[in-house]
């Protein structure tokens, strides 16, 4: 998450219910509160005013390591079908595993480890397979020809 914990210094936090009309007001402008997992501080994040602002970021959680999800394994409510025909790109929290769409560009595309273990091995089996045939080519061109008797 983008804040931390002004008390412990904690990143384990979590959105707050809001307890009054002003408490609401203030986070439509885009301040937050905010509570610590750890040690319980309630305080205000100013969710707007961030370097991050211009990259979708999680609603639950706020992280930016975001992935796309299939429409095959998630069907999305009404009002998320009339944003993706907007043109809203389809975002997954890797962490929370929340799916929600975002008209804003997501900061880096996440890989995840084992996809990227298996994507290095392919590689791997794909530049050896090019090696061999390459290998083969150049003894067939180097090879005399032979004559018939």
């Amino acid at each position: 998450m983008a804040a931390l914990c002004p008390a412990c210094g904690s990143s384990r936090v979590r959105f707050s219910k809001r307890r009054n009309s002003l408490e609401y007001l203030a986070s439509l402008v885009g301040y937050c509160p905010i509570r610590c997992r750890d040690c319980g501080r309630r305080f205000w994040h100013g969710l707007l005013i961030s370097l991050r602002m211009p990259y979708a970021r999680c609603p639950r959680c706020l992280r930016d390591d975001l992935t796309d999800w299939a429409e095959r394994y998630y069907y999305p409510k009404r009002f998320s079908r009339f944003l993706l025909k907007l043109g809203a790109s389809q975002q997954r929290c890797s962490v929370c595993r929340v799916n929600f769409v975002s008209f804003l560009p997501r900061r880096t595309s996440y890989v995840n480890p084992a996809k990227l273990k298996k994507l290095t091995q392919s590689n791997i089996t794909q530049d050896l397979t090019l090696m061999t045939d390459e290998l083969e080519a150049l003894t067939m061109e180097n090879r005399p020809f032979e004559t018939s008797k």
